[in-house]
C-alpha cells in the first residue's frame, strides 16, 4: 500500500457509527457469555465510549498513538496486544467499569485490524482497479460513508445519553480525559439525526456534501466507482468475520484479565 502519510488512511476505516453498531450487537450477543454481557451492560456507557474513544483526535500525535500500528509496517501482532505491551497496567483495570471500558476498546482495535488487513489493503491498496490509488482511496471513502450512514439508522439518541454518562478519569494514559469528554459529546451529538459525516469526510476529499449526496444516491455511479470492484457480497462477508474476530478478541482479553 502507497500512502502520503502513515497517518493518512485513519479516514478509510469504520467511524464511531459503525462502531457503536457492532457495541450494540455485542451487547446481547448470544456466544458470548451472559455474565459478560452483563457486565457490559450494567457499565454500558463505559462500554460505548470504549468502543469509540481510539478515534479521539489527541493533539499533536498521529493515528499510531491511539491504534498502535502503521500501515507502512506489516501487522505482526494484534494491535491490542501492542497496546497492552505498552501500557501493562491496562491488564489490571482500576474497576469493573475500566475493564468494561477497555474491553471495548480492545474490540474497536480489533474491528480496525481485520477491517486493514481484509478490506482496506488487498482490495484499495495493493489492487490496480481505478487510474490511481488515490481514486481508490476516494472511492473508498464512499464506501465508508454508505456504511455510516447505514449504521447510524441503527441507532438512537437514548443511546447516545447513555454514552454521555461515562466519566472516565484517568482510566487511559495516552488520551487525557478531556480529550475523551469532547470526543464523546461530538459523536453523541450527532446520533441520531444531526450526522456530520458529508462534511467531514467531504472536506478531506475535496467535495461538497451535495457532491458526494449525489454519488451515493445515484445507484450507477455507485457500481461504476464502487461495486463492481468491491462486490456487496464481498463486502458482506469481509463485515461477518470482521464481528466474528471483534467478538474473538474481546473474550480474549475478557478471559485474560478474569478478576481483576
Amino acid at each position: 500500500m502507497s500512502l502520503n502519510s502513515h497517518d493518512e488512511a485513519h479516514l478509510f476505516m469504520p467511524t464511531p457509527f459503525t462502531h457503536l453498531e457492532i457495541a450494540n450487537r455485542l451487547l446481547c450477543d448470544p456466544l458470548i457469555p451472559e455474565a459478560m454481557c452483563t457486565a457490559f451492560r450494567t457499565y454500558e456507557p463505559a462500554f460505548l465510549l470504549g468502543i469509540i474513544c481510539a478515534d479521539a483526535k489527541v493533539p499533536r500525535k498521529d493515528r499510531e498513538w491511539t491504534h498502535f500500528y502503521v500501515y507502512t509496517r506489516p501487522l505482526d501482532e494484534h494491535p491490542w496486544r501492542l497496546m497492552m505491551a505498552k501500557y501493562p497496567n491496562l491488564m489490571h483495570p482500576l474497576s469493573p467499569e475500566h475493564r468494561v471500558f477497555v474491553a471495548a476498546y480492545v474490540a474497536h482495535l480489533a474491528t480496525d485490524e481485520h477491517w486493514s488487513r481484509y478490506m482496506l489493503k488487498p482490495h484499495f491498496g495493493d489492487s490496480e482497479w481505478g487510474n490511481s490509488i488515490q481514486w481508490r482511496f476516494f472511492v473508498l471513502n464512499l464506501l465508508m460513508i454508505t456504511l455510516d450512514e447505514r449504521d447510524l439508522r441503527t441507532l438512537t439518541r437514548e443511546q447516545a445519553q447513555i454514552m454521555k454518562r461515562c466519566q472516565p478519569h484517568q482510566w487511559l494514559s495516552f488520551i487525557p480525559d478531556e480529550v475523551l469528554f469532547d470526543w464523546r459529546d461530538f459523536v453523541g451529538n450527532q446520533i441520531p439525526d444531526a450526522s456530520r459525516t458529508l462534511h467531514v469526510l467531504g472536506e478531506r476529499v475535496n467535495k461538497t456534501p451535495e457532491e458526494l449526496r449525489f454519488l451515493l444516491d445515484t445507484p450507477t455511479k455507485m457500481h461504476s466507482y464502487l461495486w463492481d470492484y468491491v462486490p456487496q457480497s464481498v463486502l458482506a462477508q469481509i463485515e461477518k468475520d470482521m464481528y466474528t474476530f471483534t467478538r474473538e478478541q474481546l473474550m480474549v482479553y475478557w478471559g485474560e484479565t478474569e478478576g481483576s
